[in-house]
Parts: C-alpha cells; sequence; structure tokens
C-alpha cells in the first residue's frame, strides 16, 4: 500500500537545483526552512516567470506527502500524462533540501527551462518520466535511494558526482546532448553529455535504449562524449544504447557485472585501465569490431585505434591499446567464447 501511495506522492522531486555564484543576480528563496507539501513544492517550481536571471533557491526545506493535498488527480496525471508543466528559465537552487523518508517522489510532462540540480540532499527516491531539462541537471553530494528516469530529455548534459546511492540511478529511453556552454551565470554544468564522478561510493548505473548526441563538429571530441571513467561501480550495464560521442570507461573499477550489449558505438570505446569483473561480464563483440577500442594521447589529442595503430602509434600508446584489448580477450577466453576471444586481437 505505501509503495502504490508512493507512487502518487510526487508531482515532483526533480526540480530543484545547484548552489552557484550568483553574484547580484535577483534570488527568490520562498521555502527557506519551511515544511510543505508535494502540491506545494510543484507550485513553487512552476511559479509563472519570463526572467531568464531568475535564481530560485529552495534552501533546508521538508518535503512531505499529504495524503489528503496531495492525492487528488495524481494517479491520472502520472498514469495518463497529459497535465504538462513548465519551469520558468534561469536557475532552480536546491540545497540541503530534507525529501519525504518514506514516499516516492513522482514526476510526469514537465518541462525544466532553468538549470536545474540537487546539492546536498537526503532522501531522493525519484521516479522521472517524460520530462524535458533544457539546462544542465546535476547531482552532488546527496544521499540517494534511487533515480529513475524515462523516456527524459537532457538538452545540456547530467553531472553526477560525490553522491550516495543506497539502490542505483537509471536511465531508459532518454536522450543526451549539450548545445551550449559549460558555465552559465554561476551553474556549473558539464559540457560531456553525461558525466559521473563515483569514486568513494560505488554505483549501480543502467542505460537502457538511450541516445547520446554530441554537436557534429564536436563529435570525436572527449569533452562532449561520455565520461563515466575514474569511478566505481557495482555493475555498469549499458544496453541497447546509441552512443554518437566518446565513451569512456578508463581507469573504471566494476566489481560485480559490466554489461555492454546491443551498442552502438560511434565513436570508439575508451577502456585503458577498465577493471572488471570477466568471468561475469556480458559483452557482445560485435559492439567492439570494426576498431571501436581506443586510445587517445593526453598531450596530442591524437586517437589510435587497432587500424592506424600499427607503425604510427608510440610504444606508450600502441601497448595501452593492447591491454584494452587483453581486457576482453581474457573476459571471452574466461567464459569459453573461443570466436569472439580469436576476434579480440589489434
Amino acid at each position: 500500500m505505501r509503495g502504490w501511495r508512493a507512487r502518487t506522492a510526487g508531482w515532483l522531486a526533480t526540480g530543484v537545483g545547484l548552489l552557484g555564484a550568483v553574484g547580484a543576480l535577483a534570488q527568490e528563496r520562498p521555502l527557506k526552512d519551511q515544511t510543505v507539501t508535494f502540491t506545494q513544492y510543484i507550485e513553487t517550481l512552476t511559479r509563472p516567470s519570463t526572467d531568464s536571471t531568475r535564481r530560485l533557491f529552495l534552501e533546508g526545506t521538508r518535503v512531505r506527502f499529504d495524503y489528503g493535498v496531495d492525492k487528488p488527480g495524481m494517479d491520472a496525471w502520472w498514469a495518463n500524462g497529459g497535465h504538462a508543466l513548465t519551469s520558468g528559465p534561469g536557475l532552480v537552487n536546491n540545497y540541503n533540501v530534507e525529501f519525504d523518508p518514506e514516499f516516492w517522489l513522482v514526476v510526469r510532462d514537465l518541462t525544466f527551462e532553468a538549470g536545474v540540480g540537487f546539492v546536498s540532499c537526503t532522501g531522493l527516491k525519484f521516479l522521472v518520466k517524460d520530462c524535458v531539462f533544457k539546462q544542465g541537471l546535476r547531482f552532488t553530494g546527496n544521499e540517494i535511494s534511487f533515480l529513475v528516469f524515462e523516456n527524459c530529455r537532457f538538452e545540456n548534459g547530467v553531472k553526477f558526482d560525490r553522491n550516495t546511492v543506497a539502490d542505483r540511478v537509471e536511465f531508459t529511453n532518454c536522450t543526451f546532448s549539450f548545445a551550449g556552454e559549460t558555465e552559465t551565470s554561476g551553474f556549473d554544468r558539464t559540457s560531456q553529455t553525461l558525466l559521473v564522478s563515483a569514486k568513494n561510493d560505488p554505483l549501480d548505473l543502467r542505460l537502457t535504449g538511450c541516445r547520446f548526441l554530441a554537436p557534429p563538429a564536436a563529435a570525436t571530441l572527449p569533452q562532449y562524449g561520455i565520461g563515466l571513467h575514474n569511478s566505481s561501480y557495482t555493475n555498469l550495464r549499458l544496453q541497447g544504447c546509441t552512443f554518437d560521442a566518446p565513451l569512456d570507461l578508463s581507469q573504471s573499477i566494476v566489481a560485480n557485472q559490466f554489461t555492454l550489449q546491443q551498442c552502438t558505438l560511434g565513436q570508439g570505446l575508451y577502456s585503458n585501465g577498465l577493471s572488471i569483473n570477466q568471468l561475469n561480464a556480458l559483452v557482445d563483440w560485435g559492439n567492439l569490431k570494426d576498431y571501436r577500442l581506443r586510445v587517445r594521447d593526453p598531450q596530442s589529442g591524437r586517437v589510435w585505434d587497432g587500424e592506424s595503430a600499427f607503425g604510427t602509434a608510440n610504444e606508450t600508446q600502441y601497448t595501452l591499446l593492447a591491454s584494452c584489448y587483453a581486457n576482453f580477450y581474457n573476459t571471452f577466453k574466461s567464459q569459453g567464447n573461443r570466436f569472439a576471444a580469436n576476434a579480440a586481437y589489434i
């Protein structure tokens, strides 16, 4: 019963944001240190505004589900959609917000014109569907139970760093892109379509049926790619995704299961130093063939793959590329997949 009630509990929880340096720009702090319902929360976030310099701060707010106030209309809204809402432009900044410890927060059909972020918040249990994030979305230093996004568009990147996650972070049938500047009026966002930094707390990350785009003139550049590098994962599952920008998994650790199946790596996979549980990995060689494994010289920016490296790469870069192939060769060999192992050579 609680799970059912929780699924009706949220017109939103994704509409709060990043604490940044905003100088002399106008700031609104309407819910500071208050306890509010979900309805009050969503009404605040979608307050009409055309002011692109607006900075909406939600600081120390406690967001709670009130059955009598929040329940009416939410079941139909979540099940059927059609109750589209739009936040105003500018930035929506949330700091140290405490979300309901029991109920899930659910939102559908919301367009965020503003940059959105969560900093040092607790109790995040979000289900987000059919939403559009026009500016950057960022999670930094939060205590999270789970984040689930379905059929959403992220038009200026997603940044996820230094969070603690009890369950998982999941994106299904979402589109990621980047079309703006990395810094806009104090909002610290990334030029990468997705950037994850999870060094201290291993993350269960699942990407299914997602599309990752980059500006056409910069599709090969790593700063517009998918940055899952230098992080620790319990599970990393990439299934049915199209990566039109570079996918960087270098120097990451996947303790339990690494999955790479039915994906398209249009700009290659950078996997030097990637550590995976080879016996437990699920990898389709078809995702990696045609020289999809690549390395980049950090000084010159030059890229080598299995076709171009021989005779042109220096010894260090050639060795790095050979180690990338060896990682997957040993994975296939340990699983008895001789066909894929025999193909996994530089």
